[in-house]
């Protein structure tokens, strides 16, 4: 086997050794806030109260890696708004769905749960689940990865998202779209898919 094909075949080793190292850092699969769990608890739970009132449903908000605030419009498209951080994103009439007189706290409080490692909102089963540490990209093993924070009083609250007998009733049993629970702080609780295999490196 001459230089080339020995190098080549190297490089294949390397890539595909490469691609099978599982990166998780322990921290995803515990409640970790840069501020105090009570403080992320209340801004989740002002934010909620926002989403419920102008019943905002299904795809609520993201934040992107350049932090640009992005939403579901009428039609059902996304699309930017613009930047979190530019004063004049509350003018926007893609947000035309929350009041006036609470877009400015909406942005806040979103920037500051960006600042915790919350950068979206969806709604399911009516329950908002706020994306938490999505900042590992791990292809066909990215739904192990992906976790939710969700506001509740208590574990019987969020039961249908733990169990979520809609899917399966809707795919004949076979589809399970449930979480589980895996920390809970106070009121705040952290969720995997429920076939999510649970690793760490």
């Amino acid at each position: 086997m001459d230089n080339r094909k020995i190098t080549i075949y190297i490089a294949a080793i390397l890539i595909i050794s490469s691609c099978s190292k599982l990166k998780n850092p322990k921290d995803r699969n515990v409640i970790s806030f840069k501020n105090d769990v009570d403080s992320v608890a209340f801004a989740i739970e002002k934010l909620n109260i926002i989403f419920k009132k102008n019943k905002k449903e299904h795809f609520v908000y993201g934040i992107d890696e350049n932090e640009i605030l992005f939403i579901k419009d009428s039609s059902g498209s996304i699309r930017d708004i613009g930047l979190l951080t530019d004063k004049t994103v509350v003018n926007k009439s893609l947000l035309s769905f929350i009041d006036t007189s609470r877009r400015n706290e909406f942005v806040k409080l979103i920037q500051y749960l960006n600042k915790n490692y919350i950068t979206r909102c969806n709604y399911k089963n009516g329950h908002y689940l706020y994306l938490y540490k999505n900042d590992i990209y791990m292809a066909d093993r990215q739904r192990d990865l992906q976790r939710y924070i969700v506001f509740a009083k208590n574990k019987a609250e969020i039961e249908n998202l733990l169990e979520d007998n809609f899917a399966k009733a809707a795919h004949g049993g076979k589809y399970n779209l449930a979480y589980k629970i895996i920390d809970q702080k106070d009121s705040l609780f952290l969720l995997a898919h429920k076939d999510a295999e649970i690793w760490v490196n």
